[in-house]
């Protein structure tokens, strides 16, 4: 039996092809301008605004001669166009810090110019310096100059003059303070130095405190003896102090001599002085006396 093609039939034909194609397009999903592009792309943002990711494009990635000078933007720059070698400009000598050529030439000497002062030492001609044979031979030398351990003929005069004529040191004894009995009948010996042969200066020096009424005398014993040193309190009331000086000049004979400075209270008993501050200096002026 044939079918007829009805109004009822088409009807049923376009609702059933809007069934099914409507279904398959409910299940696909369309992509949105503002959806992310995928990390694993090369391209990076997202699909209404894509760029190129950093580090995706490599050499590998490029044709060979795909890109050219033309493709670059004029204004473009690359990030180390300021430097040459990696090294900043400031390594390098700007603009007017450098000399042209013929600026160089006229300033310095070439490798094998001569300055015009170069035949001179320190302004100094070679006339001015020892040249080769201007020297002495060890013969030579030996018979004008003393060696290092060598002594002249005059090493022991001074001015021309003997040694003997000068003072040649000075020796010193210093000692404690000493009390001095009154009314005893001897001297104190305070100070006193063995001396060698020759020809001395002697300078005592003291501080002497004598009590009312007493007097204080010290002398040196060498011969010829020396004038005392005398310091006197005719006061009844206190204590004197006063300093002792004595000084003579003597000469010590062969085999050498004992030097001594003597003081005495010259009151009466039943007080004492004292000598301090005692300083006997010996300055030795000439030889061994004959």
């Amino acid at each position: 039996m044939r079918q007829r093609l009805s109004y009822a039939n088409v009807i049923a034909t376009i609702a059933l092809f809007f069934a099914l194609t409507g279904g398959a397009a409910a299940a696909v999903k369309y992509i949105s301008p503002t959806d992310p592009i995928p990390s694993s792309s090369d391209l990076s943002g997202t699909y209404g605004s894509p760029q190129i990711g950093a580090g995706k494009v490599t050499s590998a990635k490029i044709a060979s001669s795909a890109i050219t000078s033309a493709k670059f933007d004029p204004l473009a720059v690359a990030p180390d166009a300021a430097k040459l070698g990696g090294l900043a400009p400031s390594f390098f000598a700007g603009a007017g810090s450098s000399y042209t050529k013929s600026e160089s030439d006229g300033r310095y000497l070439g490798i094998t110019a001569q300055a015009a002062d170069s035949a001179k030492l320190d302004g100094l001609d070679a006339s001015a310096f020892a040249g080769v044979g201007s020297s002495y031979s060890k013969a030579e030398s030996d018979g004008l100059f003393l060696g290092i351990n060598a002594q002249a003929a005059d090493s022991a005069m001074l001015d021309g003059k003997p040694s003997t004529d000068f003072a040649q040191g000075v020796s010193q004894v210093t000692g404690p303070a000493v009390d001095l009995v009154g009314g005893a009948p001897a001297g104190t010996e305070i100070l006193s130095k063995e001396l060698a042969p020759g020809s001395y200066l002697a300078i005592f020096k003291g501080e002497a405190t004598a009590p009312a009424g007493h007097a204080v005398l010290c002398n040196m014993q060498s011969p010829p003896a020396a004038d005392g040193s005398f310091v006197k309190n005719p006061s009844t009331e206190a204590a004197i102090q006063a300093p002792l000086t004595l000084l003579l000049a003597f000469a010590v004979p062969s085999g050498g001599e004992d030097f001594q400075v003597f003081c005495v209270d010259a009151g009466g008993a039943g007080a004492t002085s004292r000598i301090s501050e005692l300083n006997l200096e010996f300055l030795r002026v000439g030889a061994v006396a004959p």
